[in-house]
Parts: C-alpha cells; structure tokens; sequence
C-alpha cells in the first residue's frame, strides 16, 4: 500500500502505536477514537480488506517476519535459568465474545509436569485468577511493547486464538496457537500451519470442544522438543 499510495496513514488504537512503530514504512500513525480521522485523505479501508484489495492469495500473502521489531530492554526478559530446560509462554482465554476459543488452564498441568519444561504465565485480566497455583510463574504485561519483550525472551509460545497469537507470528516467534474445531477464517482448514506466520504451528480440536484431545498432541510435541532441547545441551 505504500508503494502505491501518496501517503498512508494508519489510525490504530493508541496502545499499539509504540509497538506499530518499529514497523519500517508504515506511513503516520493517528490515535484511533470514535470521532474521524484529523487528517484529510481519498480513500479509507480498514486493515483487513487489505487482502481482498489486492488479492492475495496463500501463495502470494507477505509474511516476511518479523516485521515488528520492539525494543528490548534489559527489565523485560524473563528471568529465567538455562538448566531449567524450555520456557513456554502461554495464555489461555481469549475474549468473552467467543467462549470457544478458550480452554480450562488445569488442563495445561500435565504440560507443567514435563521434565525440561518451565511454563511462564503470559495471561492477562481476571482470568489470570483461574491458574492452579502451580503451573508456572507470572511472567506477563499489560503493556504490549513490554509483553512482545518478554514474549521475546521465551523459547516458544503456547497460546489460544487471540491477540498474543498473532503477536507472536508476527515478532517472527515460535509460537503453537491452539483452536477449535470451527476456528476463524484466517486459520484455514485442515492446515498445521499459517501463511500468514511462518513460525506458527496449528493444534487443532478433531470434534467440538475436545481440548483434552489439542493438550494431548500438544504435550506428545512439547516432551519431544524438550528432550531435543537437553539432548542438544549435553551435545
């Protein structure tokens, strides 16, 4: 769209534009509000009808990631220890407007249990409450500049259809995004994987409401890679 156009101009919420603007070419970004936009312009298209202005298709979508790039100050990392084996990210609830997407966090204990496995707690809001207390520590922010930092400093990210999903994909993370069984459109079908982010793997529920089911593969993948990860340590 910058290439084409004389001058773009991104009208995003405000607590994403510190974020938004490690983005290379993106044009000036404007504090989103109910009102319109103080500047003057011809055409207006929200950010997902990119796709269908131009035509992508899964072949020719742009998913060059990353193409966030945050600041990584040293207060963000998580304070981690290298004999402790992967630290996993992982976030639970989506939003209340669609139950679906999120899954009981007891149901992530037996992930807890595997040796060489830390789980860090990227959750955010009330559901934060529902973690048995010891699944893992408390490793999130509300601040999305400072999660993408703590995000960063992570071996992977394990999370529901939601926003830390698609931060990940694009900050170029690894990052395994559970989804049920009628998952978003953006999510495809039958697909492990997303063209839109090349580091994202799919878990997907075989039937309606099969978490157990997603934890299951999900724990048989994260005890493989941990041991991967400790063989490769004593190499």
């Amino acid at each position: 769209l910058a290439r084409i156009a004389s001058a773009v101009t991104v009208w995003a919420q405000p607590a994403l534009i510190p974020l938004l603007s490690s983005m290379p070419g993106l044009g000036e970004l404007l504090p989103l509000h109910d009102g319109t936009p103080e500047v003057v312009y011809d055409v207006d298209v929200e950010v997902m009808e990119l796709a269908h202005v131009f035509r992508v298709t899964p072949e020719t979508l742009p998913a060059t990631v990353p193409y966030l790039h945050p600041p990584r100050p040293s207060r963000s990392a998580v304070a981690r220890d290298a004999a402790a084996g992967l630290a996993v990210g992982v976030v639970w609830r989506a939003g209340d407007w669609d139950a679906r997407r999120s899954l009981p966090p007891a149901l992530l204990r037996p992930l807890a249990a595997i040796p060489g496995v830390t789980l860090h707690l990227l959750q955010r809001g009330p559901a934060l409450a529902e973690a048995p207390p010891d699944l893992g520590p408390r490793s999130g922010s509300d601040d999305i500049v400072e999660a993408a930092c703590l995000m960063a400093s992570l071996d992977m990210i394990l999370t529901v259809d939601s926003m830390p999903a698609h931060l990940a994909g694009a900050l170029g993370l690894p990052v395994w995004t559970l989804l049920p069984a009628e998952a978003d459109w953006r999510w495809m079908e039958e697909r492990t994987d997303s063209p839109w982010y090349p580091t994202m793997r799919l878990f997907r529920q075989e039937r309606p409401g099969d978490w157990p089911g997603v934890i299951e593969h999900v724990g048989t993948a994260l005890r493989a890679m941990a041991a991967a990860s400790r063989a490769g340590g004593q190499g």
